[in-house]
């Protein structure tokens, strides 16, 4: 009860935060550089942190971590329209051997 009292102060503070930071009289270049930079902070201090994450669950559950796939194998790059049967082909992957 006590951590969702102090969830939702924090985030009314941070929402409060996020006003005043975008109602301020900053020239955009210079709000754009900010924030730029306080990205890439976030970038650089949360990366160690999920790595991290990652090996307690891989510890935890005894194996490794299981990722969802996408629902697509491949990206199609050209403006050519595929066939359903060159679809279903290239979702099996580049480990997949198809009989010619």
């Amino acid at each position: 009860m006590e951590l969702q009292k102090k969830l939702a102060e924090l985030q009314s503070a941070y929402k409060d935060a996020e006003e005043d930071w975008n109602h301020t009289d900053f020239d955009a270049e210079l709000r754009t550089m900010i924030n730029s930079a306080f990205e890439e902070m976030m970038t650089q201090y949360n990366n160690p942190i999920i790595r991290s994450n990652q090996k307690k669950l891989v510890s935890f559950n005894g194996g490794s971590l299981k990722y969802p796939k996408p629902s697509k194998g491949y990206i199609n790059l050209t403006n050519k329209t595929l066939t359903a049967d060159q679809e279903e082909i290239l979702n099996y992957g580049l480990n997949c051997h198809v009989m010619s």
